[in-house]
């Protein structure tokens, strides 16, 4: 039989030996409640634990001999001199090295850093370059980089310590060795050399090389897939390295587009294949996935081109003479498109500072200008530099690709080349229309490459061909 029911002035229980007959009409009794209050002599409730005491570990124990931090998450205190400060800019902290490390490094037994970034947003006023600090804060590893997070309150000016030596050291080649470097005042030892300026004027960093050369596309020296292509790769990889501004700006933002970016200077050109002289210390940072040379202090980039670097000219006003009878040329037209950004309504501008459209910034395929009058100044431009040139071939890149734009192929190409015609003559100037090869015109990038040529001077030898397996979007 069921046990008895309950209702809010009952409650049902078994008896004191919880006797279980399997009836339970038999071993359940229904009764009135007896719960029993606190009272005024129950205990209260129990404090917390206390939190434990901040840990004191040197900085070298801190960053560990690995790529990761052993002591991430837990609550440290540790002892450094500032060596970087960055209270604007975006990176809110600094960072600081154990006293007196740093000079000559050995780097098969230097395995741990001895410098670690603090994040210490609201607070990096409250210590100054050169200042001895302990600071009290949580150990995580952001993006790779090592940092202590401290709020503000928790950094101490101390007594003056023995400020850090840079570290005379050549570039290393391997992640491990760069680890044992993290965040290390250095001077950078040997040849350096300017490797590309692709994000320079958005970003305010140079890329560069250690050693005499750039660094090169694998597949431009070698054939795709080849032994030869990856030796390339690994190369880049032991050589390559970022020269950032000390800041996380861009450049091309609303906020920041009157600001001329860190190492832009008419003084000072920065030029693929020039040598780089360091004239004062860096910091070896991590961040956006690369490695990276840092000022000590954010970079006011002014165009003076005063920025702790020298970077070599070596512009000339024309290409040396090799005695040769024809001339070739490339030319990166920066997105060369006939398709406007008024042609979609969807495309979004960049604006001049009087809120006229001058370029396509989102929202559609079209890259290149944004009205028919911005075309022509764009055209007018490129025609005058192309001409001046007088090049017998020239390869053409960021050009429209007007086939993945629903356009006929080449569309763009054959554009520029009656442009110049229309100045130079006609039949000055031919182009050599896209390969056959190619996959089809939905899978390809909205900008290509192009090669335009004077029939007086040259002809093409069959058609133009592409590694069609090879050339799909992405």
């Amino acid at each position: 039989a069921p046990a008895p029911g309950t209702s809010n002035a009952t409650s049902v229980s078994r008896d004191e030996d919880a006797s279980n007959t399997a009836d339970n009409a038999a071993d359940f009794v229904a009764g009135a409640p007896t719960p029993t209050g606190l009272g005024a002599d129950v205990d209260p409730e129990p404090e917390p634990e206390p939190e434990p005491e901040p840990q004191v570990a040197t900085i070298a124990e801190i960053q560990g001999e690995t790529d990761a931090s052993p002591l991430a998450g837990r609550t440290v205190t540790t002892t450094g001199v500032v060596t970087a400060h960055y209270p604007t800019g975006g990176y809110n902290g600094y960072v600081i090295q154990t006293p007196g490390t740093g000079g000559a490094l050995d780097l098969d037994t230097h395995t741990a850093s001895d410098a670690v970034f603090v994040y210490a947003p609201g607070a990096t006023g409250e210590v100054a370059l050169g200042d001895t600090v302990s600071v009290t804060g949580v150990v995580s590893e952001f993006d790779g980089l090592t940092e202590i997070t401290v709020e503000p309150g928790d950094a101490d000016v101390i007594d003056d310590a023995a400020a850090p030596t840079p570290a005379t050291i050549g570039w290393p080649t391997t992640a491990a060795q760069r680890e044992s470097l993290e965040s290390m005042l250095i001077a950078p030892q040997g040849e350096f050399t300017v490797s590309d300026t692709f994000s320079t004027n958005r970003f305010g960093e140079v890329g560069l090389a250690a050693g005499d050369s750039p660094l090169r596309q694998p597949t431009d020296a070698a054939r795709p897939g080849s032994d030869a292509a990856a030796a390339v790769a690994a190369d880049n990889a032991a050589r390559g390295v970022r020269l950032d501004d000390g800041a996380g700006l861009d450049y091309t933002s609303a906020a920041n587009q009157a600001l001329t970016p860190a190492y832009v200077s008419l003084t000072e050109p920065v030029t693929v294949g020039a040598g780089v002289t360091f004239t004062e210390p860096l910091i070896v940072d991590y961040r956006n996935d690369s490695w990276k040379l840092n000022p000590t202090a954010p970079l006011v980039g002014d165009g003076t081109g005063t920025d702790e670097v020298v970077f070599e000219n070596i512009r000339t006003d024309a290409p040396a003479n090799v005695g040769g009878d024809l001339s070739i040329a490339s030319f990166n037209v920066l997105n060369y498109f006939t398709t406007l950004g008024t042609d979609s309504a969807s495309c979004e501008a960049y604006t001049d500072r009087f809120g006229d459209g001058v370029t396509v910034r989102d929202g559609c395929d079209q890259r290149g200008a944004w009205d028919a009058a911005d075309l022509g100044r764009q055209q007018a431009k490129l025609v005058d530099a192309i001409t001046s040139v007088d090049a017998g071939v020239v390869g053409l890149m960021e050009i429209e690709n007007s086939a993945a734009l629903g356009e006929k192929a080449d569309e763009a190409t054959s554009t520029l080349v009656a442009a110049l015609n229309a100045k130079a003559g006609a039949g000055t100037w031919a182009f050599v229309p896209s390969s056959t090869d190619l996959p089809p015109a939905s899978e390809q990038d909205d900008i290509t490459n192009a090669i335009i040529y004077q029939p007086a001077l040259v002809s093409p030898v069959g058609a133009a061909r592409a590694l069609g397996d090879q050339s799909a979007d992405g």
